[in-house]
């Protein structure tokens, strides 16, 4: 099975390392709290966290091409919590500095996971736009309680 260690529920709601596996069967512990829908993503990972092939250095030239030419809008997926849209808008602020420009990029903090919705006044708080991701939100929360969102 590789050398995955940890399942990984949902982009994270949920992780788990793994104790052993056979070609069938894959015996977890689940490391936090939290609660497992049908239809979640689940990714097996060798890492505690969620991870991609997206790194800093790649989204720093994302940041820098978004002020050089002066895009309006960035979205910031999977947005958990104000520290992300802080940490974002920082670092569009470093860039306009750097290329003396007065252009401001806003940000839009995309809602896709149950962390989001435990902290959304922070969000609310930092985001000029919000995108709410129904279909994704869906499969981790009862669909009935979206509409509120």
């Amino acid at each position: 099975m590789g050398n995955f260690r940890f399942v990984i529920f949902n982009n994270g709601s949920v992780i788990g390392n793994i104790l052993r596996s056979t070609e069938n069967l894959i015996e977890v512990e689940i490391k936090n709290q939290g609660i497992i829908f049908e239809d979640q993503r689940v990714t097996l990972s060798e890492h505690d966290k969620v991870q991609n092939d997206y790194d800093d250095s790649m989204f720093n030239q994302d940041i820098q091409f978004a002020i050089q030419n002066e895009v309006d809008y960035l979205v910031l997926n999977i947005t958990k919590d104000e520290t992300e849209l802080m940490s974002l808008r920082a670092k569009i602020e470093e860039e306009l500095e750097a290329q003396n420009k007065e252009y401001y990029t806003k940000i839009i903090a995309k809602l896709e996971n149950e962390d989001a919705i435990k902290n959304l006044e922070g969000i609310l708080e930092h985001a000029d736009i919000i995108m709410v991701a129904r279909g994704m939100l869906g499969t981790i929360l009862p669909i009935e309680k979206i509409s509120w969102i």
